[in-house]
Order: C-alpha cells, then structure tokens, then sequence
C-alpha cells in the first residue's frame, strides 16, 4: 500500500472517530473550523461571491485548508486538491443575500 494512501487513512479514521463514538471533534478542530469560515464569510459578505475550497488532515494528523476559489454570486467550484489527499469536507459561502440568485435554497449536495 502507498505510504501516503495508509497515511491517510490513518488520520481519516482519528477525523471520524467521534462520529462512531458519538462524540464532538477536539475543540481546538472545532475552533479552527470556525475561524476558517467566519473568516471567509465576512469577505463572501463584503464581495458578494461564493467562496469555496476543502478541509484536509495535514501529514501531522492536523486540520489544513486547500487554497479556496473565488466563485461568483450563486456559486463556486473549489479547485481538486492535488497534495491534499485526506480531504474530509468540502466548504463553501453563499455570498450576500440577492434576490435574483436561488442560493438560499439548499441543495441536496448541501444536505
């Protein structure tokens, strides 16, 4: 197996280990998920764009972020993540609010 394959997979199984014991993420992860998207948020707002990108455990175990895109008023399409490969969530704004976009209308790929 590749090296970076069972890397991976090591650190996807501590990443959902909460969801099979039925427990919350460490706090710090809770935390830095948080500053990640009220950051991007505040600008989503400013810009009036979908800001887009992936959270991914780093070679430590730790949570990164791919580089995020830029997208227009009513969406946005985050770049594949080349090095990035223990990827366990996508992220994405919704800009500000406009009534000509259908945005505030989840999807099923936002369920």
């Amino acid at each position: 197996m590749n090296w970076v394959i069972a890397l991976c997979l090591v650190a996807m199984a501590s990443t959902f280990a909460h969801v099979v014991d039925d427990e919350l993420p460490p706090p710090e992860e809770i935390e830095a998920m948080k500053i990640k998207l009220a950051t991007l948020q505040a600008r989503s707002f400013e810009a009036g764009i979908e800001i887009c990108g992936y959270a991914y455990r780093g070679a430590d175990g730790s949570i990164a972020f791919t580089e995020v895109v830029d997208g227009g008023p009513d969406g946005c399409t985050p770049a594949l993540p080349i090095d990035a490969t223990c990827v366990f969530a996508s992220l994405h704004t919704h800009g500000s609010y406009d009534p000509t976009v259908p945005a505030e209308v989840p999807t099923v790929l936002d369920m």
